[in-house]
C-alpha cells in the first residue's frame, strides 16, 4: 500500500525529526518490517530513533500507526494460523530422495544401474500437545489456569476435630 502524507506550509526553524528522516517514505519498509515479524524495539534500532518518539509518532502520525498496525495483523494472522496448526496437526507435502535399482540388458548381459529419484512424500505433523495445552490456557483462561481460586464459605473450628477423635 502506497501511503500519501497531505501537504503542510512549512514553518520557518529547524525541521522536525519526521521530516529529517523523511518518514514519510519509509512507511512502506516500515510495514514490511512488522510483516517479517520485527519488533517494535528492532523498528526503533532500524530507524535510530528513541522508544518514546516511536511510541508518540504510534499516538500522533496516523500513517505511521496504520502502517505498524497493519504489518502486525498479518504476521499475527501467520503466528496464530501456525499456532493452531501445529496444537491441532497437520499434513504436509515434502521432498524425498530415494535410490533406485534398474536392470538393463548391455551386450546381453544384464548390469544393475543405480539411479536417484526424487518424490513428494505426504506426511503428517501430530498434535503438539504443548502448543495445544498453551493455546487453550490463553484462549480459555477461566477454565484452563493452572492456580484454581477456590473460595469458601462458613467457618471451621478446630475444636470440632479434636472432639471427635475422644
Amino acid at each position: 500500500m502506497k501511503y500519501v502524507k497531505k501537504k503542510v506550509k512549512e514553518k520557518p526553524g529547524r525541521k522536525k525529526l519526521w521530516e529529517e528522516l523523511d518518514m514519510d517514505s519509509k512507511l512502506d519498509s516500515i510495514e514490511g518490517w512488522t510483516k517479517q515479524g520485527s519488533t517494535d524495539k528492532e523498528i526503533c534500532e532500524m530507524l535510530n530513533i528513541s522508544r518514546e518518539t516511536f511510541y508518540k509518532w504510534k499516538r500522533e502520525k496516523k500513517l505511521f500507526s496504520d502502517a505498524i498496525k497493519k504489518g502486525k495483523e498479518v504476521s499475527n494472522g501467520e503466528l496464530l494460523n501456525s499456532a493452531f496448526k501445529a496444537a491441532t496437526g497437520f499434513m504436509y507435502t515434502e521432498k524425498e530422495a530415494f535410490k533406485v535399482k534398474d536392470y538393463k540388458k548391455i551386450n546381453g548381459e544384464l548390469k544393475q544401474i543405480e539411479r536417484v529419484e526424487v518424490v513428494e512424500v505426504e506426511r503428517y505433523s501430530p498434535p503438539d500437545h504443548t502448543m495445544n495445552i498453551f493455546m487453550i490456557k490463553n484462549r480459555l483462561p477461566e477454565q484452563y489456569k493452572d492456580k484454581q481460586e477456590v473460595h469458601l464459605s462458613g467457618g471451621v473450628k478446630l475444636e470440632d476435630f479434636f472432639k471427635k477423635g475422644e
